[in-house]
């Protein structure tokens, strides 16, 4: 199978030497673990900034908690302003308006909460 591939790939990319088509394979295999350490570390980032929010967020005050749907709305206005200049993916805009969503239904939701203790 390994034989097929690389004849395969190596016909795909012009490669015409063994040389060349085990070049192009490390080539790969380095920007495919690359790729993966990036996931790796966003998917990280995100979590532990999720479980923050977590842990934060509740322990805001009424006022706070308005006052940071206030920040983060504008701030994602300004990301949204960014994202109008840059060619960037649908997933990406996709990503980006449902994790916004949840986080503003976080904020309403603890909002709604509060008020009915009060």
């Amino acid at each position: 199978m390994r034989n097929v591939t690389l004849v395969h790939l190596s016909r795909l990319c012009g490669v015409k030497n063994l040389n060349a088509e085990d070049s192009l394979l490390n080539t790969m295999a380095s920007l495919v673990n690359s790729s993966s350490t990036v996931v790796s570390r966003l998917g990280a980032r995100s979590i532990v900034l999720s479980k923050l929010a977590d842990a934060v967020v509740p322990l805001l005050t009424h006022a706070q908690r308005d006052e940071a749907t206030v920040s983060f709305r504008i701030a994602i206005e300004d990301i949204m302003a960014v994202m109008d200049d840059t060619i960037l993916p649908a997933d990406y805009h996709s990503a980006l308006f449902v994790e916004t969503n949840v986080c503003l239904e976080m904020l309403h939701h603890l909002q709604r909460r509060v008020r009915r203790a009060d």
